[in-house]
């Protein structure tokens, strides 16, 4: 499941408490063990999202969550490795990665 932000305009930002701003917009929560987190933000329609791997590989499904058939069918995504040295595999293809290390995913390459 990913978690959707709206864009509000600046008189809309400009009523709101701290508390307000922080549920409207503060993205956190990516970084869950064992877990894959997206959130979908409509400013700059951009997905933001975090992966901590343990024992097992983790994997995200189709393109459901944002209208597609598939995930990568109108978008692209920059996968950076900020932890231990692992792997991403994308179409059967894999990638090792160490720390500091960024994988590229063009539109329409993984299904």
């Amino acid at each position: 499941m990913m978690r959707t932000l709206y864009g509000a305009s600046p008189a809309d930002i400009a009523g709101m408490d701290t508390g307000r701003l922080r549920s409207e917009f503060l993205v956190d929560g990516l970084f869950r063990p064992g877990a894959i987190e997206f959130v979908y933000t409509h400013i700059d329609r951009m997905i933001i999202g975090g992966a901590v791997p343990l024992a097992n590989p983790l994997t995200f499904g189709d393109g459901a969550d944002v209208g597609t058939e598939r995930f990568f069918t109108a978008r692209e995504m920059g996968i950076a490795n900020l932890g231990g040295s692992g792997a991403v595999t994308i179409d059967g293809e894999r990638f090792a990665v160490a720390n500091r290390d960024v994988v590229y995913v063009g539109a329409a390459r993984a299904r």
